[in-house]
C-alpha cells in the first residue's frame, strides 16, 4: 500500500504544472456549478461542500481553502460571478453568484468538456 502511495506521488510531481493547470480547472468548474445548483453561497460553504467531493484534485490538495478563495477572485474578475455583501448579526458576509456571463461559460465547458472526453476517449482508446 505504501509502495503505491510512493509511487501516485512521484507521478504527480512529475506531471506538476499538468496538474495544477488542471486542478485549477475542476475547482473552477465546480465552484460555477455549486453557484448554478445553489443561486448564492459565502465563501466557507462552498470550500465546506467542495471538500466533501471525492476528486483527487480536492481531497489530496492541503491548498485546496487558498485555490478556492484565489479561483472566487478569478472568477469574479472574469466577471462569470458577483459578490453580495450582507450585514449578518455580528459582521458583514460576502456571498457570491452566477452572472449571465458565468451561466452562459458553464453551459459552453460542459459541452466542450463531453466533446473532450469523447476525443480523448477515441485518441487514447
Amino acid at each position: 500500500m505504501q509502495d503505491t502511495r510512493e509511487k501516485t506521488k512521484k507521478e504527480k510531481q512529475r506531471l506538476g504544472y499538468m496538474n495544477r493547470d488542471m486542478q485549477r480547472t475542476v475547482i473552477k468548474i465546480i465552484i460555477m456549478w455549486k453557484l448554478k445548483e445553489n443561486g448564492e453561497m459565502y465563501a466557507y460553504a462552498i470550500l465546506k461542500d467542495i471538500k466533501k467531493i471525492k476528486h483527487p484534485f480536492i481531497k489530496d490538495n492541503p491548498q485546496i481553502k487558498n485555490e478556492v478563495y484565489n479561483t472566487l477572485k478569478a472568477l469574479e474578475q472574469a466577471g462569470y460571478i458577483k459578490e453580495k455583501s450582507r450585514r449578518g448579526n455580528k459582521h458583514v458576509k460576502v456571498y457570491y453568484e452566477l452572472t449571465k456571463e458565468g451561466i452562459s461559460a458553464l453551459k459552453a465547458t460542459k459541452s466542450l468538456l463531453h466533446e473532450t472526453a469523447r476525443s480523448m476517449a477515441r485518441i487514447l482508446g
